[in-house]
């Protein structure tokens, strides 16, 4: 089964208050940190990079002296117009590869292990693609208009986090992303699912946080 992987960096930050992405630590951009594990694996071809479009070239002519294997292309103004244009890309291709994995370019504590379980797990399986996910221990609540009231206490044990990197067939992701009408929609697992497609679910690591705040920053530096 081939396999590429796309690599998720063309958010704005604003949570963060600047593009995280290509916050430099220890002189590297943290997406950069988080290729350099996705390299460890051998499960995959080639590897896409999506970047807001005034970050396509600087980023090609970086990546081009770091990685083989590389593009970079433009992403949207959401993670589903990013989604989307990757996999438009990939299956442009005069050979599209049967599976992709995609991963946020801020999660740089990334396990190569990972891609491989992945890639394991959809080559051996019947499932349309493969998530991992975390268990919650905290309470949950819902909140059905604002966050005074408290609506419903949900029950943890039937609800967990997602996380990325994720793994997909290509034809059934294609079509999913294509199909859905809303773009305002951050998960690809959630379109993937709603279109009818099956998922097998991993359970994934802790320890591959997500650099969304500024409090997220501190404890990569203090971990790289």
């Amino acid at each position: 089964m081939t396999c590429d992987v796309i690599v998720l960096a063309a958010g704005l930050g604003t949570r963060f208050g600047d593009k995280k992405q290509f916050y430099l630590v220890g002189g590297v951009p943290i997406f950069v940190k988080t290729l350099a594990r996705i390299y460890e694996s051998a499960c995959f071809r080639n590897c896409i990079v999506v970047v807001p479009p005034d970050d396509v070239l600087p980023t090609t002519v970086l990546l081009a002296e770091m990685f083989p294997r590389v593009e970079v292309i433009a992403g949207g103004a959401s993670r589903f117009l990013s989604s989307r244009a990757a996999v438009r890309w990939v299956y442009a291709q005069p050979v599209p590869p049967e599976a992709v994995i995609i991963h946020d370019g801020v999660r740089p504590f990334i396990m190569a292990s990972a891609l491989d379980d992945l890639y394991a797990t959809l080559q051996a399986g019947p499932w349309a693609g493969a998530v991992f996910y975390l268990p919650i221990y905290d309470s949950i609540i819902h909140f059905e208009t604002n966050k005074e009231i408290a609506h419903t206490y949900l029950e943890r044990s039937n609800v967990v986090r997602v996380q990325t990197p994720h793994i997909y067939r290509v034809p059934a992701l294609a079509m999913a992303l294509e199909a859905e009408a809303d773009d305002s929609i951050r998960e690809n697992a959630e379109i993937f699912f709603s279109a009818g497609n099956s998922l097998a679910f991993l359970e994934g690591d802790s320890g591959n946080i997500k650099v969304t705040t500024q409090a997220d920053l501190r404890y990569f530096h203090e971990h790289s």
